[in-house]
């Protein structure tokens, strides 16, 4: 009887271990189609009344419509956000060239994994020698070790870079960051409560939120322990620097646009979080930073978001997670059109959090704290104060900055040239993973200087065009439109049937094994410990 249990127990448990979304909208779906008019006339819905409502995730069809953004390229798909009955359901979703998924409410405890640093009382000589060279007179400097590994000194910029933040809310006034935050001049000269520049959000002045449409990028309170990630966030890309106060932030000429992705007024949606990324290249971000991970197989939903960045040269920067595992498990690190960051300690090593795998394309600073206790991230918090926290979260924006500062140097270099010169100058280095030493592998760890270096050789023609014209992973569709699967999964050591993607065939039947795991478990720990007696 025992070992029958064990072995029920072992069938079961993966669903309940990697189904990180199991809380669908109800009769919420996200659609993704190449035909939207199809879906329109299938379900006899008003056209013209489903757009005024913002319906559309994305329209491929409204490409030459809207003149204020910065298209380039375009995908050929749309994005819907649909509610269905069932039945509605049915009609659709075995429509050619149409795809469906649950829009999923996300948890931000899976979601958005750092930790602040509870021992205040910390000793930090150890870290002197990592920040005696840095020059700027922000009086926390001396925390700020990571700025010792991969700053160098200002030059003469040529262009101010916009950087996204797709995050938590944001402290808009925290004195150490207001200075740096985009001002979006349309809606500042235009009409309070009117969307004045005809993006889909009222009174946008420094970003969205994108869940309710409006300017209010304020604080997420209902969740303490996340309250600062944005701000926190931010900071570490665009502190003011030299101004004797706080920190110095890592971008040395950056602005940084507040899009609220995770919504004030509920747990967030996977539509919130795709739309957040098509409000950011709309809106004429060069970067866009995303330290969050849904936990969740990705979708081809979350995968036109991001093709979308890259076919309008936008760099998508995204955390590896801090799962302690391979990278290829999350979305959207596990996407192949991402730029994926992984965390190093001030002791260069892989932090023992940090996500791995070949899905991570670079490391940058992201702390530890398992073994030595003071080399956290130092960056801001609410009320004008400051926090430490860790977490490939915070490494994500270092390489968010350092991409900034080559493109504020070198406008003329687009978003393949860019992402090439800072993976050809890392720093190659053994490691291996702290909980697993079955993984060692060699990663790449960010090199500002180097990568400078050969910016400057390849301005100079030292470098042929074909040495930075690949791409850093394979992009192309998926060939199963949903799923954990290549080119979304960059290792080989993952059941791509474990995990739930939300899909409206699947997800009800994932999240309903996972709460009857929920239900017996005790009932499994009674008869197990009877057995044993």
């Amino acid at each position: 009887m025992q070992i029958k249990l064990l072995i029920l127990l072992f069938l079961i448990s993966p669903l309940y271990v990697f189904s990180k979304c199991l809380d669908p909208i109800p009769n919420q779906y996200i659609v993704v189609t190449s035909n939207p008019d199809l879906i329109f006339e299938s379900l006899n819905m008003n056209q013209n009344k489903l757009s005024s409502t913002k319906t559309f995730l994305y329209d491929h069809r409204n490409f030459g419509a809207l003149k204020t953004y910065k298209y380039k390229q375009n995908l050929n798909e749309s994005t819907l956000l649909l509610n269905l009955t069932p039945s509605q359901l049915n009609q659709i979703k075995n429509l050619n060239g149409t795809y469906v998924t649950s829009d999923c409410e996300v948890d931000l405890n899976n979601s958005i994994l750092s930790q602040n640093n509870v021992n205040t009382n910390a000793s930090y000589e150890n870290l002197a020698e990592l920040t005696s060279s840095i020059t700027y007179n922000d009086p926390l400097i001396k925390y700020q070790w990571a700025l010792k590994n991969i700053d160098i000194e200002p030059k003469a910029s040529q262009k101010t870079i916009l950087i996204a933040v797709s995050d938590t809310g944001f402290d808009v006034s925290h004195e150490d960051l207001k200075e740096n935050l985009w001002i979006n001049q349309a809606e500042v000269n235009g009409s309070p409560g009117v969307d004045d520049d005809g993006n889909g959000c009222i009174d946008d002045f420094h970003g969205c939120d994108v869940a309710d449409k409006d300017g209010n990028v304020g604080l997420n309170y209902y969740k303490s322990n996340l309250i600062d990630h944005g701000t926190h966030v931010a900071g570490i890309i665009a502190a003011q620097r030299n101004n004797e106060l706080g920190i110095a932030g890592a971008a040395h000429n950056a602005k940084v646009m507040l899009v609220k992705s995770f919504s004030s007024k509920r747990r967030t949606a996977a539509s919130d979080l795709i739309r957040s990324i098509y409000y950011a290249v709309d809106n004429g971000a060069d970067i866009i930073n995303c330290s969050w991970g849904t936990g969740a197989q990705p979708t081809l939903a979350e995968f036109n978001a991001f093709e979308y960045a890259r076919l309008n040269d936008v760099i998508a920067v995204t955390a590896a997670g801090n799962g302690s595992t391979y990278a290829s498990r999350t979305s959207p690190a596990g996407l192949s059109n991402v730029l994926t960051v992984g965390s190093y300690n001030a002791n260069l090593q892989l932090s023992t959090f940090s996500n791995f795998g070949s899905a991570v394309d670079i490391l940058a600073p992201g702390g530890d704290g398992f073994e030595r206790r003071n080399d956290f991230i130092m960056s801001l918090t609410t009320n004008s104060q400051y926090i430490e926290k860790k977490g490939t979260s915070m490494a994500a924006p270092f390489i968010s900055a350092i991409l900034a500062n080559l493109k504020s140097f070198y406008p003329n270099l687009n978003r393949n040239e860019l992402i090439n010169i800072l993976l050809l100058s890392a720093e190659k280095k053994n490691v291996q993973a702290f909980f697993d030493p079955k993984y060692q592998d060699i990663l790449s760890f960010v090199n500002q200087e180097s990568a400078f270096k050969i910016a400057e050789q390849y301005q100079n023609q030292l470098y042929e065009i074909s040495d930075l014209s690949f791409e850093p992973k394979t992009i192309g569709k998926p060939s199963q439109p949903l799923g954990l699967n290549n080119p979304y999964q960059q290792d080989n050591t993952f059941d791509e049937n474990s995990g739930s993607g939300c899909t409206s065939n699947q997800n009800s039947f994932k999240a309903f094994n996972a709460s009857i795991f929920l239900l017996i478990l005790p009932f499994i720990l009674i008869l197990t410990y009877r057995k044993k007696e």
